[in-house]
């Protein structure tokens, strides 16, 4: 079980994942966030939270990841591209909360895998007011 501070990293704060992330801080996580909008991270800078440049500058400061991403080949490039999440070295959980399918969630698992993260394929179901509210379905 782990004991130490859970500093949480979400990437992708388009119309899903800015309340999903909002939540998050509001339930008193310390969280980083990243988005390749760099317009997206102007209200979370306001919130004093801290915006990075990289999926990988994510994964070198959070334990636990999470991505509301547009779709796979977005989840792919921040999961395991030039600058992903695969080349952070603190990151040890990565839950995708996008809409993937089975054969890039094998593959992403697998690749990270492979450097001690694991990975759980969480998809939701309840809309951008689901988001807000916080009473999004997990699958």
């Amino acid at each position: 079980m782990y004991s130490g501070e859970v500093t949480v990293g979400f990437i992708g704060l388009g119309n899903m994942g800015n309340p999903i992330a909002k939540r998050i801080i509001d339930a008193g996580f310390k969280t980083v966030v990243h988005d390749v909008r760099e317009e997206a991270m102007i209200e979370f800078q306001s919130m004093g939270i801290v915006c990075l440049k990289s999926p990988r500058e994510v994964a070198q400061i959070a334990n636990v990841v999470l991505a509301s991403l547009p779709g796979p080949r977005e989840v792919k490039e921040v999961a395991v591209g030039v600058n992903g999440l695969i080349h952070g070295g603190k990151m040890n959980a990565f839950i995708d909360l996008s809409t993937t399918g089975v054969g890039v969630a094998r593959d992403v698992s697998k690749a990270l895998k492979e450097r001690g993260v694991e990975m759980l394929d969480a998809p939701v179901s309840g809309g951008v007011e689901g988001a807000r509210r916080g009473s999004l379905t997990i699958m």
